[in-house]
């Protein structure tokens, strides 16, 4: 007779089943051990976030820093646009911010509305202001899953 045949097979749901063998505990023959329970932990109050809690901080503070320069941009936009107009050098430059800010937010619907109004202007006025222009107008397009008009748009954007 092998070896094998000699073994007491045991089926997976007889290894699940509780008997005194593989319920022993130390220093308690055939006795179960009790469950454990859910070990209570404090935490001290000034203590700093570690591991994934960490990063989920960093993240939110992150979300608050870029909403907040949204709005600084907006607001900036704004008053350039109040005081100067659109296609004054300034107010340009706040739109490049603005739309910096938007992107970064994945606003592409205003981006677009924006570009829309000022590569025009940028193209007739100010040369030195429209490859910014359309290379942000080329980079909202891949953003929209347009490739072929990003790649010309980037053609264009170059000398």
């Amino acid at each position: 007779m092998s070896k094998l045949s000699q073994q007491e097979v045991t089926t997976p749901e007889q290894q699940l089943t509780p008997t005194p063998e593989n319920t022993q505990c130390a220093g308690e023959p055939g006795v179960a051990p009790e469950p454990q329970s859910e070990v209570e932990t404090k935490v001290p109050q000034d203590a700093e976030p570690t591991g994934e809690v960490a990063e989920q901080v960093e993240k939110g503070e992150v979300l608050e820093e870029i909403l907040e320069e949204e709005r600084q941009a907006e607001a900036n936009l704004k008053e350039k646009r109040d005081k100067f107009g659109l296609d004054h050098p300034e107010t340009l430059e706040a739109c490049l911010r603005m739309l910096d800010s938007w992107i970064g937010l994945y606003k592409l619907r205003p981006m677009d509305e924006l570009l829309n109004e000022v590569i025009p202007i940028a193209k007739a006025k100010y040369p030195d202001l429209y490859p910014r222009f359309i290379q942000s107008q080329a980079f909202l397009r891949f953003k929209q899953f347009r490739f072929k008009e990003s790649l010309s748009l980037f053609k264009v954007r170059r000398p």
